[in-house]
């Protein structure tokens, strides 16, 4: 599965397929719903309790998942790409074995091994629409590393601004602001970039998220 086939499946079918950990901090077990039109990412507070346990279990249920949307709808959900790609930065950062066959181990292992369309555009900056931001998230949420709520904030506030990022824009300033109420770490990211010269442009739209 190309690309392509991957954006059209995530254009089509709205992400019925939830990021679930059974191992999770105290307290984190009650999340706000996403929005709609977003891959339903909040469950994810692996970031927080990194542990390899949780790391199988997730993996285990993303190919489980996998081979129902299959037999279900005939094709990938977007959110089992964006499992895929959850399991390879995971496995990069912690050093995490990625077992089993299937869409999602394999895509996983592609994407760490940089060499396929799929896994350039998971890596390549200079590609970007709205499912790149996605990516980003999910990228977000397996490392916790800020790097990735940079590039999100960058669209947001309109530093990536042209004519054909408007609808990115959109998106970035929806997702950033909502999951800035709900997650301790994209708030903390928030309030340094309102003290930092570098988001001057974008100070309204940060105190907007933090207040």
């Amino acid at each position: 599965m190309n690309i392509a086939e991957i954006q059209a499946g995530r254009r089509f079918f709205l992400p019925l397929i939830c990021f679930i950990f059974l191992v999770l901090l105290g307290g984190c077990a009650t999340t706000p719903p996403a929005e709609p039109e977003e891959v339903r990412l909040e469950e994810h507070y692996f970031y927080l309790n990194p542990n390899e346990e949780a790391f199988n279990v997730f993996l285990t249920k993303a190919s489980v998942s996998t081979e129902v949307s299959k037999a279900e709808l005939g094709a990938y959900y977007f959110a089992d790409f964006l499992d895929a790609v959850f399991v390879a930065r995971a496995s990069e950062k912690y050093g995490y074995s990625i077992v089993g066959t299937g869409y999602v181990p394999e895509t996983a292992r592609e994407i760490l091994l940089g060499e396929s369309d799929k896994a350039r555009f998971v890596s390549d900056d200079d590609i970007v629409d709205v499912f790149k931001l996605d990516v980003w998230w999910a990228s977000f949420f397996a490392t916790g590393e800020d790097v990735y709520l940079t590039k999100i904030l960058d669209y947001a506030v309109g530093r990536q601004w042209t004519d054909e990022m408007a609808e990115v824009m959109g998106k970035a300033q929806r997702s950033f602001k909502s999951r800035c109420k709900w997650h301790k770490l994209v708030r903390n990211f928030a309030e340094q970039a309102l003290g930092d010269p570098a988001y001057e442009d974008g100070k309204r739209y940060l105190r907007e998220c933090l207040y």
